[in-house]
């Protein structure tokens, strides 16, 4: 019985994640094709304030646009990632400031829940990526000034994404 609860919760997990990152991935191209993005994409953006989240004293543009190296725990958790959504690879790679890149340098160096990939919670580190991409690429605080809805909402908090 136990073991069906766990299928079934990985089920749902991995639902969840297909499901947001099938819309993630909609509204990246959409902005792409379109030309719109909120700043997202490309590496234009104003390097003063990359993101409106607490970065608990982490200057987050130093991974965000590849000025230092990048930690053990950067490359770990990027491979996690990149081995379940092989989609991402290209705009962690190679498009600086954009919501994938945001995303895993506040999972790997900001977020405080620090949930570790090599003891095989993999699902939850995918699950709080995707959660990221969404307030990432929803993020007008950084144009604007204004706090968007997921802000308000305790988005990227460090507690269990569930949570948010």
């Amino acid at each position: 019985e136990r073991k069906k609860q766990q299928r079934r919760r990985r089920v749902r997990i991995i639902s969840l994640c297909v499901v947001g990152l099938i819309v993630v991935i909609a509204v990246i191209v959409g902005g792409v094709v379109v030309g719109t993005g909120g700043g997202d994409h490309g590496g234009t953006a104003s390097r003063s304030s990359p993101t409106p989240v607490p970065t608990n004293g982490f200057d987050l543009s130093e991974c965000i646009f590849g000025t230092t190296d990048q930690s053990a725990r950067y490359y770990e958790v990027r491979a996690a990632i990149v081995s379940e959504h092989p989609a991402m690879e290209m705009s962690i790679d190679t498009i600086q400031n954009s919501a994938p890149r945001k995303s895993l340098c506040w999972l790997v160096y900001v977020d405080a829940l620090k949930v570790d990939v090599t003891r095989g919670d993999v699902y939850q580190v995918i699950q709080r990526f995707v959660l990221a991409l969404i307030y990432f690429h929803f993020d007008s605080a950084a144009a604007t000034g204004e706090p968007n809805r997921l802000e308000r909402s305790n988005w990227l908090a460090p507690v269990h994404e569930c949570e948010w």
